[in-house]
C-alpha cells in the first residue's frame, strides 16, 4: 500500500490551509513494515498568548497490523512553527497508536483516507473524521 496527497479539509485545521497531507508506504509480512506521515496546520497558542501557525507532524514509528486497506501501529507527534521551523517540544509525545483506513479509487469514487490517532493513554488525540475522507490531491494504491 502506498500513496501521497491530501484530503480537502482536516477537521482540526484552522488556518487558510485546511488540507491534511499524507504520505505512506507499507508492506505486509510476518511483521509489516513501512511508514506513515500525516501533517495538518493549526493556529495555536504556543505559550504566553503567542498565537502561531503550527504544523502538526504525525510520524509512524512502527506498523503493527496491515490487512486490506487498514493498518495499525504507533506514532510520535512533533509541533513545528510553520514560519520559523522552531519545534515546540513541550507539546510533543511518542507512543501513540493509530488506525488507518484507505479505500482505493474507482471509476465512480475517489480514493479515501481516514486516520484515528490516540495518545499513549488511549485518549483520542486527532481524527480525520467519522469516515475516510476523499483524497483531493495525490494517489493511493493498495494491492493488498
Amino acid at each position: 500500500m502506498s500513496g501521497g496527497g491530501a484530503i480537502a479539509t482536516d477537521p482540526s485545521a484552522n488556518t487558510s490551509d485546511q488540507h491534511g497531507y499524507f504520505s505512506l508506504q507499507m508492506k505486509p509480512g510476518k511483521q509489516p513494515v513501512g511508514n506513515l506521515v500525516y501533517i495538518y496546520r493549526v493556529r495555536m497558542d504556543v505559550g504566553g498568548g503567542n498565537l502561531r501557525d503550527v504544523d502538526v507532524w504525525v510520524n509512524s514509528t512502527s506498523i503493527t497490523t496491515l490487512s486490506g486497506g487498514s493498518a495499525t501501529g504507533q506514532f510520535a507527534v512533533e509541533y513545528v512553527d510553520a514560519v520559523t521551523g522552531q519545534r515546540y517540544t513541550a507539546l510533543e509525545f511518542s507512543g501513540g497508536t493509530f488506525k488507518l483506513n484507505v479505500v482505493g479509487a474507482t471509476s465512480k469514487s475517489p480514493a479515501k483516507f481516514g486516520l484515528v490517532l490516540k495518545d499513549p493513554n488511549s485518549t483520542l488525540f486527532h481524527s480525520t473524521g467519522s469516515a475516510p475522507a476523499p483524497v483531493v490531491l495525490g494517489l493511493l494504491v493498495s494491492t493488498l
